[in-house]
Parts: C-alpha cells; structure tokens; sequence
C-alpha cells in the first residue's frame, strides 16, 4: 500500500528533527555548542568590598579542575589575581580533581602537575580542602585522602569531613562530601548520610554550608541528582543550611531551592558545557570561572567570576532560626570578653 505524501513528509520531518536534536546533544555535551539558555535580567550587583580582613572569612571555589587546558590556566591566573586583594583562607576544591580516571596512588604525578605546580605556592599559600567527584573515583580515590600527609596544602583528611572556621564576630562549618556513593545509592551511603545529619544538628556555627561534586539544582547539562537532592535537601532545610555547593557540570549557576538553601555551582574549572536558565535560576552562565564567598559578620556574599572579571555578586540570608542566631550572638559576645579579659590579665596554663 502507498503511503500518502502528506504522511511521508510528517515522517521525514519528525525523523530530521530527532536528528538535529541528538546532534545537538552530542554537540552541546562535547562543548562543540556553548550557550546560556533562558536567560533573563538579574539585578545589579555591587562589587563586594573586603573592609577588616581580619575579621572576615574568605574562600574560593572551584570544580572540575582535573583537566590540563588552556581554560584551566586562565580561571587559575583570574583566581590568582583575586587572591592577590584578599587574606585568603582556603581554596575549595569540588571535585574531579584529576581527569579522565583519578589518580593512581599517593606518588602519581598528576597530583604535582594538576595540583603542586597549578596552584603555585606563592600565589595560593593557604589550605585546599578537596572533594571527591565521580572520575576521581575511576583511578584510586584512596590516595587523595592518603596524599593529605604528603603535602602543605592539600586537605582531605577522609572522604567527608567538616573544616571550622571563626573569628571575633562569626563563625562557619563547611562540610565537605563524598557525593559518588549517594549519587549512584551504593549501600555505604547510609553511614556518611548519618554523619552527616549528626554533624549539622550539633555544630554551634553561625553559618552552616555543605559541600559535595554533584548538585542538587540544576540548570546544566547533567541536571541535578535526584539522589543526592532526595537524599540532602530535607537535611539541609531541617538544618538551617545557608549554602550547599558543587561541580559537576561545567558552568557557574547559582540557584535558590525556595527552601531555605541555595544552590552554588562552581564547575567551570577546566571544561565547559551549556547551561540553561530554570525557573530557581538566580544567576547562570555557560563561562569559564570560580566563586569566591566573603563571610562579614551576617552576611554571606557570593561573587561568581569568569577567566576575566565579576559576573555577579549575590547575598545569601541566613536560614538559621532567630533563637539559635541569638544563642549563638551571646557566645559570640561571651568569646571575645573572654578574649579581652585574657589580654589584660594573662591566663593561666
């Protein structure tokens, strides 16, 4: 039986659309194709101004390192020159930190090629606190954490841990995650997902932020991980967690769950990918870069930047409930009367 023409047409014309999409998939997933979709008008941002560095904490991150390109060696000098205004303290590594396959043990090279000498020691003379992604976990994810004891520098004293940081005015706890195993529901999650639900209910921080490599918002080509959302994001609200931030997918979003937390995404270290606007979407962009987060006091400022100036500038509130700001308001008051009395009158051992 023939097939009307009108009916071969349709056929064609859906087969050449399926067509043009899967190229541009493969195109768009391979970084042949770059674009910001969806975009709309975000507010004017100001530059944040560093005004007691002393009395501020001051981090950049950046994901998705692991990539020898000239991409990576531009964010890296852009990062280099905003160190070079700031009292700088850590460098927050998000993951795949080494690609395509991790590395291979505790003496692999890599760790001096992508790590030693990227991120000179006169530039960056601070700690960086690493995370494990999904291709550290394809070579030997072990020596990352074993490599703790062999550098300066790195930090990854386990495969998820907790850094604190304080001064006389506020106070943070950054816990940093293996999200591969919830990413992919391996049977260990259970025991880190317990960890971590213990930590954040007895951590006395001002600020709390959660760090892991796969996001749980996202505009991006991979899109979030229902696991990993499922799985954090009713911890991070029952928590009063500010921030939860990521890598993963190559470009730089920052996203509000309407829940209490936002969404930081700082994956365009070393490869590139697009990224779409979504309706949680406060800032996207298909660019190379990293953020830097400065911590005053009450107020949290994400800055997200590209290989060559500030993108954005957004402050994120504090989800903590008033009570606890006030409890945590008097220990802080408590802290530094303390600290004065021990000037002017040395303690005892």
């Amino acid at each position: 039986m023939d097939v009307p023409k009108r009916t071969r047409r349709s056929l064609f014309s859906i087969i050449a659309c399926a067509v043009i999409y899967a190229v541009y998939r493969i195109a768009a997933h391979n970084g042949w194709i770059i674009v910001t979709r969806g975009v709309r008008n975000s507010p004017d941002s100001v530059a944040p101004v560093s005004s007691d560095p002393s009395d501020e904490i001051s981090l950049l991150l950046v994901g998705d390192t692991g990539l020898a390109s000239p991409q990576r060696t531009n964010v890296v000098r852009m990062m280099s020159k905003t160190a070079a205004d700031l009292q700088l303290d850590g460098v927050m590594l998000l993951g795949d930190n080494f690609y395509e396959t991790g590395v291979q043990s505790v003496s692999d090279t890599r760790f001096r090629t992508d790590f030693e000498l990227l991120f000179d020691n006169a530039e960056f003379d601070c700690p960086f606190y690493a995370a494990l992604g999904n291709h550290d976990h394809q070579g030997v994810a072990v020596a990352q954490v074993q490599y703790t004891s062999h550098s300066r520098r790195w930090r990854m004293p386990a495969p998820y841990y907790r850094v604190s940081f304080a001064t006389d005015s506020t106070s943070l706890d950054f816990f940093v995650l293996d999200t591969e195993p919830i990413h992919a529901g391996d049977s260990t999650l259970a025991t880190q997902l317990n960890w971590l639900d213990h930590e954040l209910a007895t951590s006395r921080a001002h600020w709390k932020i959660v760090a892991g490599h796969h996001p749980c918002l996202s505009g991006g080509e991979h899109g979030a991980s229902e696991e990993v959302h499922r799985n954090l994001g009713p911890m991070l609200q029952r928590h009063g967690v500010a921030l939860y931030v990521s890598g993963h997918e190559h470009d730089l979003q920052l996203l509000n769950s309407g829940k209490g937390w936002f969404q930081l995404i700082s994956g365009s270290g070393s490869k590139l990918r697009s990224t779409c606007w979504i309706e949680s979407t406060a800032f996207a962009a298909a660019s190379p870069g990293f953020a830097w987060l400065m911590l005053q006091q009450d107020r949290l400022l994400v800055s997200l930047f590209s290989e060559d100036s500030r993108l954005f500038t957004k402050a994120i509130p504090n989800p903590v409930s008033p009570v606890a700001h006030a409890e945590r308001g008097r220990e802080l008051v408590a802290g530094r009367i303390a600290r004065a009395l021990c000037t002017a009158s040395p303690c005892s051992p």
